[in-house]
């Protein structure tokens, strides 16, 4: 009979993670600066808009513009190009000054570096819950600092370990047998409990045939990954010499390859899955983003959607409790466009009639 060791995790689509682990790419102090340079920018550009002469609002006092572009840069509208900005969408107006442009150039260069620094180091927090799938070997295991894992307690997979003069084994055994808290169990249902509730902490390494059994069980929130750390194969032992040796290997590989060994070994081992067999897109969900991954970017859109309404409530409670406002912007911009229309063009007057 063929087995070997494996690993049983908790399916990737089980395991609870932090909603907003799409903030993690950056440290609480960097999204603070961040933020706060953010202000220093919105700040000092709506100065430079306010005192420099080559500015919208300066323009706008002269008459050289319309008298809504003195706002183009007020404290709101200056915030808001400094959000656009950030994330790489355009604005209607830029600065006219050359202090104004020296100032967003660097802005931009700042948010173009963060844009990209971020989006490098988003991807391992958004798959972290299926980095415990792609462990394969004993090297795979010792790579990966995420999962605790261990095994039965005096078993055959301690023994194995322990005994064993591989490199990676032997370091496999001096993990189990060192860390805190301890990854050992006493029995192979222990095991099986931890993963189930580590939440995706713990890998516990057993014979396949008993993670199979272990796994195709309710409530199918189990996952053996693939490979195997070892492989090994059990036999009949027979006195040295003895004919019998060749005439049972023989027999074996004939019941192997006519598939004889798989039917007993479903038989006596009872793998009948009590799970529904996963479909295409639900094998596909180990290796791609899901919903459970991209939750946090669903709250984050909901959250701007409540705070939008939130917004919209308050300013129409204002605008109905507010006395109407006069007509007085209105006929401020359209004296300053008759007064440019006045300026560019000739006044026609008409020529007397003599009777």
């Amino acid at each position: 009979m063929r087995s070997g060791i494996q690993v049983l995790i908790k399916h990737p689509s089980f395991v609870h993670e932090y909603p907003f682990s799409m903030m993690y790419p950056f440290g609480v102090e960097v999204w603070f600066l961040n933020a706060f340079a953010m202000a220093m920018f919105t700040l000092i550009l709506y100065c430079v808009n306010k005192m420099n002469p080559s500015e919208w609002r300066a323009l706008a006092e002269n008459g050289d513009v319309y008298e809504e572009n003195a706002d183009n840069f007020n404290l709101r509208n200056s915030s808001w190009f400094s959000m656009s900005t950030m994330f790489l969408q355009s604005y209607d107006a830029s600065p006219r000054s050359h202090a104004g442009r020296v100032l967003t150039g660097f802005w931009w260069v700042f948010c173009l570096i963060m844009v990209f620094l971020y989006g490098l180091n988003l991807s391992p927090y958004m798959t972290a819950a299926k980095k415990a799938a792609f462990i394969r070997t004993a090297k795979d295991l010792l790579e990966q600092i995420q999962v605790n894992y261990g095994c039965v307690k005096e078993g055959s997979t301690y023994d194995f370990f322990k005994n064993s003069t591989d490199p990676d084994y032997q370091r496999v055994w001096g993990y189990i047998s060192t860390a805190y808290p301890d990854p050992l169990v006493d029995f192979v249902s222990d095991g099986v409990r931890r993963v189930r509730e580590s939440n995706g902490d713990y890998a516990f390494l057993a014979e396949s045939a008993i993670l199979k059994y272990e796994a195709y069980r309710k409530p199918c929130d189990l996952l053996i990954t693939d490979g195997f750390i070892t492989r090994s194969m059990y036999g009949f032992a027979v006195q040295a010499g003895s004919p019998l040796r060749d005439q049972l290997s023989y027999a074996i590989e004939k019941l192997y390859e006519d598939g004889t060994m798989d039917k007993l070994e479903q038989r006596w081992f009872d793998y009948n899955s009590d799970c529904e067999r996963e479909t295409l897109w639900e094998r596909q969900g180990l290796y791609s983003l899901t919903a459970v991954d991209l939750q946090g970017v669903y709250y984050l859109m909901l959250i701007g959607v409540g705070c939008a309404l939130m917004v919209y409530f308050i300013e129409l409670l204002a605008f109905m409790l507010m006395p109407p406002s006069s007509t007085r912007r209105g006929k401020q911009v359209s004296d300053v466009r008759s007064k440019n229309v006045t300026q560019s063009e000739p006044i026609l007057k008409p020529q007397a009639k003599w009777l």
